[in-house]
Formats: C-alpha cells, sequence, structure tokens
C-alpha cells in the first residue's frame, strides 16, 4: 500500500468537507504510522513519519485541531502526540456540551468598549 504512493493521496484527502472521508484518511495514516512504529524496531525510526512530513501532512494534520467534529479532532491530536511529539494545546480545545462546541471567552471588566 505505502508501496504504492498512498500517503500524498491520504494527506490531501485531509482538506476535503467531508467529515467523514477526513476520518477514514486520518486512520488509515494512523494504521500506516503504527506499521511503521512496529516494523522500526530495529532501526529505531518509522520511516512513515518522514513520508507524511513531505506530503504536508502534518500541517494538514495540525489544522484539523480546530475542526468542527469531536472525532476529527481527537483523532488528529492522538496521531500528533504518538507519532509527532505534539502536545495538546488546550487552548484550542472546543469543550463540546450536548453535541455543540461552546468557546469561552472573558469580559473584561466594564465591557467592551468599540471607539
Amino acid at each position: 500500500m505505502v508501496q504504492c504512493g498512498c500517503i500524498k493521496p491520504l494527506c490531501d484527502l485531509l482538506t476535503c468537507s467531508d467529515p467523514r472521508i477526513i476520518l477514514v484518511a486520518l486512520e488509515g495514516l494512523e494504521n500506516i504510522l503504527k506499521t511503521g512504529d512496529r516494523d522500526s524496531k530495529t532501526s529505531g525510526v518509522n520511516p512513515f513519519v518522514q513520508y507524511i512530513e513531505e506530503a504536508d501532512g502534518i500541517e494538514k494534520i495540525e489544522n484539523l485541531q480546530h475542526h468542527t467534529s469531536q472525532d476529527i479532532y481527537s483523532k488528529s491530536i492522538s496521531i500528533l502526540e504518538t507519532y509527532f511529539g505534539a502536545e495538546e494545546d488546550s487552548s484550542i480545545a472546543p469543550a463540546a456540551d450536548q453535541q455543540q462546541y461552546q468557546f469561552g471567552s472573558q469580559v473584561p471588566q466594564g465591557g467592551f468598549r468599540f471607539a
């Protein structure tokens, strides 16, 4: 599968508008990375990490941290933390409340003043 050049097309699907396709692409990339981890026990390096980097996949996965789908958000965070050494930025994580997202904001004391 990887030898057939599937990583770049999977990374390209991460910018699709259909959340189901994005989730399937993320799961495919995650499975490839898992295989690379398993196969890299002798060398200590997962070669598929570099392939995903070369396909601009890391940037696309990072952008999915802002996706409205909780499943896509969670999967992208998991992949970044597990395979790319990223840490979750809790300031961008939406708080889910009954299938809706709520974004916190702080109103300055005295309210906002617009000129």
